[in-house]
């Protein structure tokens, strides 16, 4: 298939970022002026490794098939691919004759050598690749100490962040209204298949995990954000797991059906509207939402956290080789009532309460002793 030499193609690769409003690598494709195909790519490798549960595959499957049908509305579509991203990216881009791709840079080492890869290849096919910053407000590389230095600490990060935030506050990027003529039109893509069901990858699905799409994401947000609501109470309700009172997010977070600077401008609205009872809650949701920011920073000037400690001393810790213990604290059952509920939830429902993730691996590693890598491992089946 030729490009329309008025509207040249190009690809918008969708990754963690599975939506319309908001998405810097899908507006950058707009403001381009060429006619958009819009992709994901299944990798069946990924989606049958120890890295990835049934909870995480099913709410990224939510979130696709909304993706799909907001597309459809518009008159376009969701091309799936399958396979390894390097290959099914250069066909497709061969096949719709596309001048460029676009995505969302992903701070996790494993993404980041994929989009090599892939920029490799494109490349070399003669493809312009476009890397854009939207899982995070700024970038890794954005804000830094006096010396230069990434930040170690949070606090003064923190106070950095808000210095630059006043100065440089960024609003939100256009709606989906603004695709409108620039999507391709559903009969010129290429064939797709179906949203796979998490069966058909080893996984058996749950109406307890959380539902994931756009619209459920802003509906979120709002009742979280709205006057008098659960933001007005989170700095003190927010250490309660039996209260509701976090903004249960975390799920649309990590698929991307919401973006981090709609959270932001959101927050920042609400807290110019509140009381002072209630700004301190907001303030405090708003604090999450940058330690959000600095951990993914420390990710990626630090990439060795991904498999050893930050402090090298760590390393020298001597960890319990103890999988009967390790065995009983996946299945809830050490006998310690906060921790066995903590990871009942998680094994239900595939969330569990920011306060539970930090005593179920807190207990872990300092009370049996057990190494955090078998810890993480769970988490990435289970949460």
């Amino acid at each position: 298939m030729k490009s329309d030499p008025v509207h040249p193609s190009a690809i918008v690769w969708l990754r963690r970022d599975l939506r319309l409003s908001d998405n810097a690598a899908l507006m950058a494709g707009a403001r381009s002026g060429a006619s958009l195909c819009i992709v994901f790519n299944l990798d069946p490798e990924l989606l049958r490794s120890q890295r990835v549960g049934a909870p995480l595959v099913q709410t990224f499957f939510d979130a696709l098939g909304a993706l799909r049908e907001a597309l459809r509305a518009l008159g376009s579509d969701l091309v799936l691919l399958e396979g390894s991203c390097e290959a099914t990216l250069v066909k497709l881009a061969r096949d719709l004759d596309a001048r460029a791709l676009y995505y969302n840079e992903d701070y996790d080492p494993d993404a980041i050598a994929r989009d090599e890869r892939v920029t490799r290849a494109l490349e070399a096919a003669g493809v312009a690749v476009h890397a854009h910053l939207d899982h995070v407000y700024f970038g890794a590389g954005e804000l830094s100490t006096d010396a230069g230095d990434p930040y170690k600490v949070f606090t003064p990060y923190k106070r950095r962040w808000l210095e630059r935030y006043r100065s440089a506050a960024r609003k939100p990027l256009a709606s989906a209204r603004a695709l409108a003529g620039r999507l391709m039109p559903r009969e010129r893509l290429p064939q797709t298949r179906d949203v796979p069901r998490p069966q058909e990858f080893g996984h058996e699905p749950s109406p307890l995990y959380p539902p994931c799409s756009e619209a459920y994401a802003r509906e979120l947000l709002a009742a979280f954000l709205r006057a008098g609501g659960p933001s007005a109470r989170y700095a003190t309700e927010r250490d309660t797991p039996s209260l509701e009172g976090t903004s249960r997010l975390s799920p649309q977070l990590r698929a991307g059906t919401i973006g981090i600077r709609t959270c932001f401008e959101r927050a920042f609205a609400a807290l110019e509207r509140a009381g002072a009872a209630e700004a301190r809650g907001i303030e405090t949701w708003i604090s999450e939402l940058i330690w959000r920011d600095f951990y993914q920073m420390i990710l990626r000037r630090f990439p060795h956290v991904a498999t050893q400690p930050f402090v090298p001393a760590a390393r020298n810790i001597v960890w319990n080789d103890d999988r009967a213990a390790f065995e009983r604290w996946c299945a809830g059952q050490t006998g310690y009532p906060i921790v066995d509920a903590a990871m009942a939830q998680l094994n239900a429902t595939g969330w569990m309460h920011n306060r539970l993730r930090m005593i179920v691996a807190s207990f872990l590693t300092k009370d049996l002793l057990i190494a955090w890598q078998w810890g993480e491992r769970y988490f990435e089946r289970h949460l």
